[in-house]
């Protein structure tokens, strides 16, 4: 399979702990592809999905918290961005729930060329705004 290049050698938002996020959304995202792929029992892929969901969910409350909270003129198609995303991993939880490995499958691939493009644009981008404004560093 191929690996998804790492974000740590990508252009990064700069803020450490929505890095760190991005990077777990693509771990997870590989982990279960391999699981899949590999024949890992159903109850192991279950918890990737879920781990998944979950992971996106909260990373995209808090991003959305900080786009509101510095009025980021950016926020409604970022956060349609992210209803997309999450859209397609209900659609990956329903492949999964009815045996559809392939569809399964297809959607985790689909889901690391989204995270891939929305972190080169909308992240940046956000990233841009947050630093034009000193709100990027290290600690934040």
């Amino acid at each position: 399979m191929e690996r998804t290049p790492d974000l740590t050698r990508q252009p990064a938002t700069g803020t450490a702990g929505i890095d760190v996020e991005h990077q777990l959304q693509f771990t997870l995202v590989e982990t279960l592809l391999q699981a899949v792929a590999s024949g890992k029992p159903r109850d192991d892929v279950d918890a990737l999905l879920d781990s998944l969901v979950d992971t996106s969910n909260i990373h995209f409350q808090g991003e959305e918290l900080l786009m509101r909270m510095h009025s980021y003129d950016g926020l409604a198609q970022h956060v349609e961005e992210h209803r997309l995303l999450l859209e397609e991993l209900a659609g990956m939880r329903a492949a999964f729930e009815s045996g559809q490995d392939a569809a399964l499958t297809s959607g985790a691939t689909r889901v690391l060329a989204w995270l891939a493009s929305h972190l080169r644009t909308h992240d940046l981008a956000l990233s841009a705004f947050m630093a034009q404004g000193g709100l990027v560093g290290s600690g934040a």
